[in-house]
């Protein structure tokens, strides 16, 4: 089956900009008590342009999700990394994160998990992650996504295998729908 372009175009897309402040647990005191983000300053939100009508993608993954949260998530937070993709017609804002075993993506966007499973239909299958309407997406090769629903679009978990987990036999969705459930809860109510 075929990737759709978006989904390909946001697997490359690489967007980097200024200083920014971040909320939450990316802020640690520096030296004379002063407040240091943690988090990198070249991860400023792109502009979006939505000449479709779509709503702005809110939750942004590089900006809203500090350090401790992903060091829960079990990834690195200093290689944060912003990978978005934004068009006239749709976004997504993302963020990667790596660890020994796998390169974790996680993404918000104004594409519908309908237009997901028009382009995806037979691997598109449906799962829940903490009551939240998802489907699982495992392509042929060694990643694996879980796609939730949201008021504006979707939020999308990615993981990639790299090459020590696949030397120890893991599979690409291994630990997936765990990091998904902990993600779920951090989606902001009005997303």
């Amino acid at each position: 089956m075929r990737r759709p372009v978006w989904a390909a175009v946001a697997a490359v897309g690489v967007v980097s900009g200024c200083a920014t402040s971040v909320p939450g647990d990316a802020v640690s005191s520096g030296p004379d008590g002063v407040s240091v983000s943690t988090v990198p300053s070249k991860l400023v939100a792109p502009t979006q342009i939505n000449d479709t009508g779509r709503p702005d993608v809110t939750f942004d993954p590089c900006l809203d999700l500090g350090d401790d949260t992903i060091r829960g998530l079990g990834v690195d937070p200093t290689t944060r990394k912003r990978d978005d993709s934004v068009f006239s017609t749709y976004a997504f804002l993302s963020c990667t994160f790596q660890s020994d075993l796998n390169i974790v993506r996680i993404s918000s966007s104004n594409i519908t998990l309908q237009e997901y499973r028009d382009r995806f239909g037979a691997v598109a299958e449906p799962i829940n992650v903490n009551g939240r309407e998802a489907i699982m997406l495992r392509d042929e090769v060694e990643t694996c996504d879980i796609v939730m629903h949201t008021r504006e679009g979707v939020v999308w978990t990615k993981s990639s295998l790299r090459s020590e987990a696949r030397k120890r036999g893991m599979d690409k969705c291994d630990g997936l729908l765990e990091l998904s459930q902990k993600v779920e809860p951090l989606i902001p109510e009005e997303n």
